[in-house]
């Protein structure tokens, strides 16, 4: 019984270390009003590092916005001001296309989009 509880445990943490989350960094603003990469593939679980690299710049990818969305996310977290250079980091667990804009440059096409793909055999939706 021990060496089934045993073989069991180590396939959990196999199947854990072959499914690592990986990051990545969006960069929020600059010289120019865009998201960099604007369109990012990622799959469930990964962390994407929005970070604000000047100006007045916000990520909102909200529900309330884009009701298509899996679930909802922003950067930077309420209260922050976005002029400020600011950095936040989501974790993407729930699969699905997710839509975000930078509320006040809407006008000048300031939108990204990040996929989020899902692991197969992982079904654990307890994260955004």
């Amino acid at each position: 019984m021990k060496k089934i509880i045993l073989w069991i445990f180590s396939l959990i943490f196999i199947v854990n270390i072959s499914h690592s989350q990986t990051s990545h960094i969006v960069q929020v603003g600059g010289n120019s009003d865009v998201f960099t990469p604007s369109y990012l593939t990622i799959s469930a679980g990964d962390t994407v590092h929005f970070q604000n690299i000047g100006g007045f710049h916000n990520v909102n990818g909200m529900q309330s916005t884009y009701p298509s969305n899996p679930a909802s996310f922003e950067a930077p977290a309420s209260g922050v001001n976005w002029s400020s250079s600011w950095s936040e980091s989501i974790v993407f667990a729930l699969p699905g296309t997710y839509d975000y804009q930078c509320d006040p440059h809407v006008p000048m096409g300031m939108f990204g989009q990040i996929i989020v793909q899902s692991i197969p055999g992982c079904t654990d939706s307890t994260a955004l």
